[in-house]
């Protein structure tokens, strides 16, 4: 079942901001629209490459399967 649900980022925690009738304990997929995604403000160019290259070393450490679903600017393909 797909359900779109609002909700606000408080404390740790996603609030619904209205009412919804999921049961206590339930798994939800959440996927994130808008200025949340905003990258965070890294200035200093050493410490900005220093990520790029942590997050480059990961991917090649951990290949996605060549069965994954392929992940697009649009989403999932």
């Amino acid at each position: 079942m797909e359900q779109a649900i609002k909700a606000v980022y408080t404390k740790g925690h996603f609030v619904p901001r209205k009412p919804c009738a999921l049961p206590e304990g339930a798994e939800v997929e959440l996927i994130l629209q808008g200025s949340a995604l905003l990258p965070p403000d890294i200035k200093d160019g050493q410490e900005r490459a220093h990520i790029l290259q942590e997050v480059v070393e990961r991917m090649l450490r951990n290949p996605s399967p060549v069965s994954t679903t392929q992940l697009t600017r649009r989403g999932l393909t």
